[in-house]
């Protein structure tokens, strides 16, 4: 039986938004015939045109051609403050990307995926982005900017961009945080439609979509160190103070140290409150940014796209599992032949290493060096049978 999609569009109620929305919708149904969409509209009781223009929509459902039947239109209540200010904050708490969050959480429950249809171009897009990282990554407070003429490197633009071409509510602390809740909720989308076109603006399309190939979202760094790997409580409490400073995600698998058992030396164990050897109050302090776990899933860990880094201890398994999901390692080699493992992987970062799984995952293919290797043992094994 042949589906039918269902798609479910949320437009802000402003002209700009609203009217690119329908008209994407009237694209999407005509290019698919069993497609249907519909589109809840919030109503403005400030603008005019925007009241006319639904209007006319709720008018073009009544049509009888095919595309136009294929589009609803449905008005959801909504009640508004008299003044026009509140309205504002609260159109943009009801209807920014950044609550979209939530319409995403909603869509999980529903198993269903959430995208976004991000109405300004894909240069701005890639500043959002850009201005989460600034704030996120590098600490740069831009309600401090203000009046400033600082310029930032954006790779979606060419040129550098000065601040004072940004939009002036960034520099304000309630506007700041709806631009930062706006790329946070973006982020978690399943996917983002830009309102663009690859040839008037190809050097920040190709931009986002390198970005999206190694994943916006690789920028959690990992820490394990093997299941025989654990430190002391001093060095416990070092990582810890180092993973605040550094103002990462992370993940940090923490283990307590093997006791001996009968003269031999036991497994690490997990600790049953691990608060004891972390440095006081760092588990609040962090709680946004970080996750202390005991054992760790690791080859589910390294195959998220949200990892971006593997600090290990260079076991060989390990490192193998950080080639094949080209995750960057950085190199804390403990015992046996680690330290010639780290020694191997020293060039084996970034891009490199991207490079390198690559290589890797081809190997296994028709044609690949182990693949041709397990086909001989193969080969091998058979003409030896007796």
């Amino acid at each position: 039986m042949l589906k039918k999609p269902e798609l479910v569009f949320i437009p802000l109620p402003v002209m700009g938004h609203l009217v690119s929305t329908v008209e994407l919708a009237k694209l999407l149904v005509h290019l698919n015939s069993n497609l249907s969409i519909t589109v809840f509209i919030i109503k403005s009781p400030y603008e005019s045109k925007i009241t006319s223009y639904i209007d006319s929509l709720t008018a073009l459902t009544t049509s009888t051609t095919a595309i136009s039947s294929r589009i609803k239109f449905v008005n959801l209540p909504q009640s508004y403050p008299d003044d026009v200010s509140k309205f504002m904050i609260t159109l943009v708490q009801s209807s920014n990307p950044g609550t979209a969050r939530e319409r995403g959480h909603l869509a999980n429950e529903f198993g269903v995926p959430s995208y976004a249809f991000y109405t300004s171009g894909a240069g701005f897009l890639g500043l959002v982005f850009h201005t989460q990282v600034l704030h996120d990554e590098q600490n740069v407070e831009f309600v401090e900017l203000k009046d400033s003429d600082t310029e930032f490197t954006v790779p979606t633009y060419a040129n550098p961009v000065s601040t004072k071409l940004f939009p002036a509510g960034v520099f304000r602390p309630e506007g700041f945080s709806f631009f930062l809740n706006m790329a946070k909720g973006l982020r978690e989308m399943k996917g983002i439609m830009v309102n663009t076109f690859s040839e008037l603006e190809s050097l920040a399309v190709d931009s986002l979509s390198n970005v999206a190939r190694r994943t916006t979202h690789s920028s959690v760094v990992f820490l394990c160190f093997g299941s025989m790997g654990s430190f002391t409580a001093d060095q416990v409490k070092e990582i810890a103070f180092a993973l605040e400073q550094s103002g990462h995600r992370f993940l940090w698998s923490v283990r307590k140290t093997a006791k001996q058992v009968n003269g031999r030396l036991g497994n690490p164990t997990d600790y049953e409150n691990v608060a004891e050897v972390l440095p006081e109050g760092f588990l609040e302090r962090t709680a946004g940014i970080g996750m202390v776990i005991g054992w760790a899933p690791q080859v589910v860990v390294l195959a998220h796209p949200a990892t971006g880094g593997f600090v290990s201890h260079c076991g060989w398994n390990s490192t193998l599992e950080s080639i094949w999901f080209g995750v960057p390692m950085a190199a804390w080699p403990l015992y046996a032949e680690q330290q010639l493992n780290a020694l191997t992987m020293d060039n084996g970062v970034g891009k490199q290493m991207r490079e390198m799984s690559d290589k890797c995952k081809k190997t296994l293919m028709d044609g690949g060096s182990s693949r041709s290797m397990l086909c001989r043992f193969i080969n091998d094994v058979i003409d030896n049978m007796p």
